[in-house]
């Protein structure tokens, strides 16, 4: 009898698995693939028709559309879907996060003092956050208890950070998580709210935390959050933890000290170079020594030049050039005459236009290069107008005015911003400028189009800035089924290789976007042009200097999905403005979440992924299918 019993038990348990994965929709849906038609088109009247629609994966994707498209007329609805099933409140919640609007508070701490699960006021937690301002520290204050909503608590206060709305009660609230929580994510939640204040650290607080913590994600956070730090508490001890770190740690630390020229600091930072530590962890050294010129000088006094990465070198070169004889002069201009690195040919030429008498020589230098080491000249141009008086700045209009009419996108947005000086406009005006734009190709040279924009609005007193793209780069739903068999993409790069997995699901557009481009070889050959340690790794711009795109814009996607360590997001002018570049992040980087599209997560190479310079290319960049 036990035995007939069991076989019916499996087979209604096997039966009940089976209409489960069946009742899973995919995007060969063709409701899955009209919601993602009607969420690319912004058509918010046929989504929440969707609300009451009878399958819940689709009410759960229909609300998810809005936190992409962030329309506040969707708010009421929204708002009835908060008391649904769990998956459906949570998506509705994220929703109303991503739009913020203040009037979404009292509804959701009304719901709130209701009982739901875990994740779900773990999502309220997060809107509540979003949509806050101060009086949100006093509701989280007010409402903490160990162990009880501290995940959603902790992210909450980090929201209200990242919008500069933590105050001192929030900022306490928030160490005293670090004190009293043992989850990592919380954690992690509440030293990100430290680190991205910008109130007065309480690094006495987090000092002890640091030292003991062992989750290298949320060290690096409590390693972030210790600015202001005093001379006297760095200690041999001290930086015998620190050195056992991982180096994103270590690079962190730095930087929250670099305020002090203590010579445990310099020891340590020096020995960083000398020993050839990961490149990312001696480009901090470095720039941490470049503080301090009489130090930096000592260094390279006695060390070879020739052979420091160049980054390294080329940052304490630009430390101590003022203070140094005419030999460094004289070999930065013969390493910046014969390097075939284009980029640090762009860093040379930044720091010898800083020598007296180089403003022409400067110009003529960006008038005669590619866009990379052009692009590094008008940072220079930047520079040296920001240091100069009204009348020298008067002295580079003809210039500025000139390269409007360039085919650099870089060069022309660097004049267009740096023409937005009052001290410019008895020499432009706005019709020459809508002249200019008029000539750009569009939406293939937004950036450009939208700093001149900005100068017009600028010129003529007004701040209303519109999105200058329309629609133009449908999804082909007929496709997406297709990506249902794309797993990833193999990218080998100079330093090795890199696997990530997409979200095809979640970013179906950036998804066919991305493998088309793929499929099509353009990936081959680019340059890493944009390297930021402890931060991210930029790459796909058809010009190397991180101002190039292709013939379109996409629409941005957020998700749930969320910036941690390897998770590759695509490079954007703003919302709505991707295209073909994208970034992978060195750790978490939850400030970018709800803000940039996330398509892939590494699933192996990210040790290369942690090496790589600006400089180094991609070889190939192949789909891996399922």
């Amino acid at each position: 009898m036990n035995k007939i019993l069991s076989i019916i038990l499996f087979s209604i348990l096997f039966i009940s698995c089976e209409q489960e994965k069946k009742d899973i929709l995919t995007l060969s849906d063709p409701d899955i693939q009209k919601i993602t038609e009607y969420q690319d088109t912004k058509n918010v009247k046929e989504l929440i028709k969707y609300f009451v629609n009878p399958n819940k994966q689709l009410r759960e994707r229909a609300c998810l559309a809005f936190g992409s498209i962030q329309d506040s007329s969707a708010l009421n609805s929204l708002y009835t879907m908060l008391e649904e099933d769990e998956n459906i409140a949570q998506a509705a919640a994220y929703a109303i996060g991503q739009i913020g609007s203040p009037s979404s508070i009292p509804i959701l701490q009304r719901i709130l003092t209701r009982s739901m699960n875990e994740e779900t006021r773990y999502e309220f937690f997060i809107a509540l956050g979003k949509c806050g301002g101060i009086n949100e520290n006093y509701y989280l204050v007010s409402n903490y208890n160990v162990g009880k909503d501290a995940r959603g608590t902790a992210w909450s206060l980090f929201y209200l950070s990242r919008d500069q709305f933590l105050n001192n009660a929030g900022l306490e609230l928030a160490v005293k998580i670090l004190e009293n929580e043992s989850d990592n994510e919380t954690k992690l939640g509440a030293a990100h709210a430290i680190s991205r204040s910008e109130l007065d650290s309480p690094w006495m607080s987090l000092l002890p935390l640091f030292i003991i913590e062992k989750n290298d994600d949320v060290k690096i956070a409590l390693a972030n959050g210790l600015k202001g730090m005093s001379a006297d508490s760095i200690s041999p001890s001290l930086l015998e933890n620190v050195k056992l770190s991982s180096p994103n740690c270590q690079l962190s630390f730095i930087r929250s000290t670099q305020h002090l020229e203590e010579t445990l600091l310099i020891d340590y930072t020096t020995g960083l170079i000398e020993n050839n530590a990961n490149i990312n962890l001696q480009i901090v050294a470095a720039e941490y020594l470049a503080l301090y010129p009489d130090e930096a000088k000592l260094f390279l006094n006695k060390t070879s030049i020739d052979s420091l990465n160049w980054r390294v070198r080329s940052t304490l070169i630009k430390a101590t050039l003022s203070i140094n004889n005419d030999e460094l002069i004289n070999y930065s201009r013969a390493l910046y005459n014969k390097s075939s690195n284009l980029y640090e040919k762009g860093e040379l030429l930044i720091i010898l236009s800083s020598l007296p008498g180089s403003k022409d020589w400067l110009m003529n230098e960006i008038s005669m290069h590619d866009s990379i080491v052009s692009t590094y000249g008008m940072e220079a141009v930047s520079n040296l107008i920001d240091q100069a008086d009204n009348d020298e700045k008067l002295e580079y209009a003809p210039f500025l005015l000139s390269t409007l009419s360039s085919s650099n996108d870089a060069a022309i947005s660097y004049s267009a911003m740096l023409l937005r000086d009052s001290v410019f406009i008895s020499t432009s005006n706005s019709d020459h400028l809508k002249e200019q734009q008029a000539k750009l190709s569009m939406p293939k040279q937004t950036e450009a189009y939208l700093e001149i924009e900005k100068t017009i609005q600028f010129y003529a007193g007004i701040d209303e800035l519109s999105d200058p793209n329309p629609y133009n780069h449908p999804i082909k739903l007929d496709s997406l089924a297709y990506l249902e068999s794309i797993k990833g993409f193999l990218v080998s790069t100079t330093k090795g290789e890199i696997l990530m997995e997409v979200n095809a699901y979640d970013a179906p557009g950036t998804v066919m976007s991305i493998a088309r481009l793929v499929s099509e070889g353009y990936y081959d050959g680019k340059l890493y042009h944009r390297v930021v340690p402890n931060f991210v790794i930029q790459t796909g711009c058809p010009n190397g200097d991180g101002w190039g795109s292709q013939d379109y814009t996409m629409r941005s996607v957020f998700t749930k999905l969320r910036y941690t360590k390897g998770a590759v997001g695509m490079a954007s002018a703003g919302k709505d403005t991707e295209s073909c570049q994208w970034f992978i992040s060195h750790s978490p980087t939850p400030h970018l979440n709800g803000r940039y599209t996330i398509f892939a997560y590494v699933t192996q190479g990210m040790d290369v992924v942690q090496n790589i310079e600006v400089g180094d290319r991609i070889l190939a960049m192949k789909i891996v299918s399922n």
